[in-house]
Order: C-alpha cells, then sequence, then structure tokens
C-alpha cells in the first residue's frame, strides 16, 4: 500500500493516482507528469529519479488501450479515466530495487 502523497493538486489514495495536467506525482523513484491529450493519445512524461531526474522519457499510449496495464519506470499502472485534464491510475505493482 501507497503512503497518501500531496503534490500540486494530484495525490495518491490508497493504490489510486489522481493526476492533474502538466503536474507531477513522486510514485517509487519515478516522477509522472501527465501532459494531456492529443490525437487520442494520452501524453505522459517519465522521470527516473535515481538515473537522470532531470530528463523526461515521453510516453503516448492510446485511449483504445485505456485498460490495459503499462510498465513505467519501475512500477506497473493501469489507466482508469482520462480526461484532457485528469488521468486517473490504478497501481498494480511497485518493483522494489
Amino acid at each position: 500500500m501507497v503512503a497518501p502523497e500531496f503534490q500540486d493538486e494530484s495525490r495518491i489514495f490508497d493504490n489510486r493516482i489522481l493526476l492533474r495536467k502538466n503536474k507531477s506525482i513522486t510514485v517509487n523513484k519515478n516522477r509522472l507528469v501527465f501532459k494531456g491529450l492529443k490525437d487520442k493519445r494520452i501524453h505522459l512524461d517519465v522521470y527516473l529519479l535515481e538515473l537522470d531526474p532531470e530528463y523526461a522519457y515521453p510516453h503516448y499510449i492510446s485511449k483504445a488501450d485505456i485498460n490495459k496495464k503499462i510498465r513505467l519506470g519501475d512500477s506497473v499502472f493501469q489507466f482508469l479515466e482520462v480526461s484532457n485534464g485528469v488521468l486517473q491510475l490504478k497501481i498494480v505493482d511497485l518493483y522494489k530495487s
């Protein structure tokens, strides 16, 4: 279980993440930034804090794949809901290193 955390209006509660557009949240040594929707794709930047905390690794996920699980950094998530302003994720697994 993940402890509640609040950063820039995004938050984690239980195993769910509410990530607001252009805001960040840190999960398991990774910083996630939801950049919004473009051409029916979710744009999410992932910062690997232990490797290179200043470099964003962009991910583009089709809205058609919203119910699939995806690995971002060393964690696995499932997308629950998305709008242009908010992305909701479920934490499926946190790999410990």
